[in-house]
């Protein structure tokens, strides 16, 4: 089949419907047509198979909707690709084969004559392919070079075979050339002369991509040659250096320069030069580079820069070394210099020495010969301690912390010359930052104290302040809105006032508790003559405790449940959070204890979850022996039971007790028992009941007193009883039973005991 091409055009058909465009649309258009439409494009544009070597041209159908229609003024066209690259802004487009493979639209914006309301929305045809030309491709076959063991300075010459299966003559055909499979840069001829730096040591190819004489010219698929050996070395000269020099005083301290020039006849480009100090022509260890600091060790010296030259390319690539004239190196005494005006100020334009600002310091440099400055060295002393040197020393930063607040701060500066000579050390006056410190402990009815340095106003007149108005602990936004809950140099967290236990609390009616406190962060804020002055009492290293509640991030802490109690002669601890056994030593806990293996989300915060796994690793046992560092001091508890003769045969009262390394021998007086405790102090009695006064809310998992978490959430259970339950040392061994374990059930309905599989999650309480 004969197949001529010749220049043609691709339509667009545009097909669409204007919704909503009638006599209805248009009742509100008066009379003088001051009420006008935009312009739109009618239709729903489409492309037909695009193919390279065509040209595109867009079609569309105007449309005015006004009652008397504008006709069309300068619309505006855009042709874009997949990446929203515009290719054309002409109503046609030609079809090259660097489009071939992309993904082209057209797009029209529609222009009405006229100045009201003339410009219409953009419009665009679904986007389609461009595909490879139409019809036969020319074809390149016998792709050869006229040499295969080439040398560096030969010319290859290219040859080929062009045939077409209509005939058609060959036009502008391409030459392209590769080493090692990269394209040459700039070789388009059929020949190529072989230059060292594109080709010696590589295998290089000749590749033909035939093209067709038509108006429009078709593009045949590209053959290469076979590639030849690795391009041969020139035989020719070897590279020299030239003109070695040093530059520079020559003094001890000075900085000396070596320079050289590269020389080769053959034109090869430099390799991997190498170059050398000498003193008294014996190499210097490790003085390999350009540069080069004169030491004490040439003083009556000569030294000397010395290049062996590398060609990159060529034979030989290696050169003789050469060495510049020598430079006799002495001892020059200077006047010592002089750091005058040494300051230490605030980085930011009008800021005040406070936590979070930087110190920067500056001095005048002087030297009576115009000796220019050398490496002069700085310190910041802090509190009469010096902190790393810093060189240069001018503009020297020092970033001020919490724990520089109250601290005296001054720099140093050693002035020294270009050759090293030192001044004597000069220091700025002391600095003492502005600011606030906390110390206490950050636990529900503790206390957190503020002291202030620096500002003017009094202490006493800070307030502390807390986000009390809901009950989502360390939540996301729980934290967004703190109200003053005390003004005072301290202040003791919460609102417990001495109520005793939760019973008490229920008495009083306070519908704000430990709750609202729980997992929250506590500031204090200063009005000072500079503005607002908040702390949060979580960044000081002098408060102690708080609960943490980010296993990924230790530095976070917020207020914790209140951590130990004395009930008796025994004293309680209250359980711990994810995060807790996550950091362990970290969070001030053992660096032994288990990692929770289950949890449960009270106000925003993930409590930890432990089973007794009696045949295995006994997790809950092992958080209280290695509560803390001192190993051994905390307990598992024991179930207070009844000391009749049907309870110590139901019951194995301390199941680890002679268990082989973990001896767990808690106080077991019966008024000091967990049972006890939490039966007549930390207990959620559930005030509000249902309206047959039985079943009680399970919206409370908190001691409301303590802190404490009371309860797991008990979505979707069966009965009327939350899932309270703490784990004790004691075992149930009953009948055929002999795989649970008695717990606490911290609340106060019915029962306060029970029994557990094993391997239930439950919260864990140590005692001592």
């Amino acid at each position: 089949m004969n197949m001529n091409y010749k220049k043609s055009t691709l339509a667009l058909a545009v097909v669409a419907l204007l919704a909503g465009c009638g006599a209805e649309d248009n009742k509100d258009i008066n009379d003088d047509n001051n009420n006008i439409y935009p312009p739109i494009i009618k239709g729903e544009m489409t492309i037909p198979a695009l193919h390279v070597g065509l040209e595109a041209k867009g079609a569309y159908q105007y449309f005015d909707p006004n009652p008397i229609a504008r006709p069309e003024g300068v619309s505006l066209y855009s042709w874009r690709d997949e990446n929203e690259t515009e290719l054309s802004t002409e109503q046609t487009l030609e079809l090259t084969y660097e489009l071939m493979g992309e993904n082209v639209k057209f797009c029209v914006i529609p222009v009405a004559q006229g100045s009201i309301s003339n410009v219409g929305e953009e419009d665009c045809s679904a986007a389609r392919v461009v595909n490879d030309v139409l019809g036969e491709k020319p074809v390149a076959d016998n792709v050869q070079l006229d040499n295969v063991t080439p040398t560096v300075g030969d010319t290859l010459t290219g040859s080929y075979d062009y045939t077409h299966a209509d005939g058609i003559s060959e036009g502008n055909t391409v030459f392209t050339w590769y080493a090692d499979n990269s394209l040459i840069a700039d070789a388009s001829a059929q020949t190529l002369v072989l230059l060292a730096n594109q080709s010696e040591g590589k295998a290089v190819k000749f590749c033909v991509s035939p093209v067709t004489s038509e108006e429009q010219p078709v593009r045949g698929d590209e053959s290469c040659s076979v590639a030849t050996a690795n391009v041969l070395a020139k035989e020719g000269s070897a590279p020299e250096a030239q003109n070695t020099a040093i530059t520079g005083d020559p003094f001890v301290g000075a900085t000396l320069t070596g320079s050289y020039d590269f020389v080769d006849a053959d034109g090869d480009l430099e390799g991997s030069t190498t170059v050398v100090w000498k003193r008294d022509s014996e190499a210097i260890s490790a003085a390999t580079d350009s540069s080069y600091l004169a030491v004490g060790a040439d003083e009556d010296t000569d030294l000397t820069f010395c290049v062996t030259p590398v060609a990159a390319t060529g034979d030989p690539s290696d050169g003789i070394e050469a060495c510049s004239a020598a430079m006799n190196i002495t001892m020059k005494v200077e006047v010592p210099p002089v750091a005058s005006d040494v300051v230490a100020t605030v980085q930011s334009v009008g800021g005040i020495a406070e936590a979070g600002e930087v110190l920067v310091s500056s001095y005048t440099y002087t030297q009576s010969e115009s000796a220019s400055e050398g490496d002069s060295t700085g310190n910041w002393i802090v509190a009469g301690v010096e902190q790393p040197e810093c060189t240069p020393a001018q503009a020297c930063e020092y970033p001020l912390t919490q724990a520089d607040v109250g601290q005296t701060i001054s720099f140093c500066v050693t002035p020294k010359t270009a050759l090293g000579t030192p001044g004597l050390k000069e220091c700025s006056a002391d600095v003492t930052p502005m600011g606030i410190k906390l110390s206490g402990v950050l636990e529900y009815d503790q206390t957190l104290t503020a002291v202030v340095v620096g500002y003017t106003e009094a202490a006493d007149t800070g307030e502390w302040k807390v986000d009390v108005s809901n009950q989502n602990g360390a939540e996301v936004g729980a934290n967004d809105n703190p109200t003053v809950q005390f003004t005072g140099v301290t202040y003791k967290i919460g609102v417990r006032e001495g109520t005793a236990n939760d019973f008490d609390w229920v008495d009083r009616g306070d519908g704000l508790d430990a709750r609202n406190f729980i997992g929250k962060d506590v500031q204090y804020c200063l009005t000072t003559e500079h503005g607002e002055k908040c702390a949060n009492a979580a960044d000081y290293s002098d408060v102690d405790g708080g609960l943490y509640v980010d296993a990924n991030d230790a530095s976070k802490r917020a207020v914790e449940p209140i951590r130990t109690y004395q009930f008796g002669d025994a004293t309680y601890h209250r359980s711990l959070t994810v995060a807790e056994s996550t950091l362990k030593a970290q969070a001030g806990f053992g660096a032994s204890i288990p990692t929770a293996q289950h949890s449960t989300p009270i106000n925003g915060i993930e409590w930890a979850l432990f089973v007794h796994d009696n045949s295995g690793s006994k997790d809950a046992l092992n958080v209280c022996r290695n509560l803390y560092t001192d190993s051994g001091e905390w307990h598992l508890p024991e179930g207070y039971l009844s000391r009749s003769a049907s309870a110590l045969e139901t019951y194995l009262n301390n199941m680890y007790s002679v268990d082989e390394g973990y001896d767990n021998n808690p106080p077991i007086v019966g008024a000091d028992s967990l049972n006890n405790l939490t039966k007549n102090v930390i207990s959620s009695t559930y005030d509000s009941k249902d309206s047959d006064n039985t079943a009680f809310a399970k919206d409370i998992y908190m001691s409301r007193v303590f802190g404490w978490p009371v309860s797991t959430d008990d979505t979707g259970a069966t009965d009327t009883t939350p899932r309270v339950t703490y784990a004790s040392a004691t075992k149930y061994i009953a009948g055929n039973n002999i795989d649970k374990t008695y717990i606490i059930r911290m609340y106060n309905v019915g029962s306060s005991t029970g029994n557990a599989a094993i391997d239930s999650p439950l919260f864990v309480s140590c005692v001592k």
